[in-house]
């Protein structure tokens, strides 16, 4: 797979990116199918389980950058208004919630160690994917 371009700044590419960047890789059929289609089938025509696959796909494809990961589900067939319901206690959203697992479930594969920061280029992730309390390891 191409990497994104290198910056002297980190770099967070932009959802059209991210988009032809899944589009070019193999798993080209079953996203125009799910993302494009809207198709739930695969799931047993269950929508949560379909947006939590879609969120865990775009992890790997987004960096791990939860409000990227956003940015390009809104793009979706699967984008409906129960994506921004406060369900939580704490204020999160249904989309907020979905996509902090999808991070946490992906931590530690591939390499890929958590989401980005913006501070320092060897933070660790912290458990409930919430990028702000992420903190840097000590050696």
């Amino acid at each position: 797979m191409k990497p994104y371009p290198q910056h002297a700044l980190p770099y967070v590419p932009t959802p059209d990116e991210v988009l032809a960047r899944i589009l070019a890789g193999k798993d080209r059929a079953l996203f125009l199918e799910v993302f494009v289609g809207g198709d739930t089938t695969r799931y047993r025509n269950d929508h949560s389980k379909a947006d939590f696959a879609m969120c865990h796909k775009l992890v790997f494809y987004c960096d791990g950058n939860a409000a990227l990961i956003d940015q390009v589900f809104r793009r979706s067939a699967l984008m409906r208004p129960k994506w921004d319901t406060r369900r939580y206690r704490d204020g999160r959203t249904y989309g907020q919630a979905c996509i902090a697992r999808a991070i946490q479930r992906n931590a530690g594969r591939l390499g890929w160690t958590g989401p980005y920061t913006g501070t320092d280029s060897d933070a660790t992730p912290d458990p409930t994917g919430d990028e702000t309390k992420s903190q840097t390891r000590s050696s």
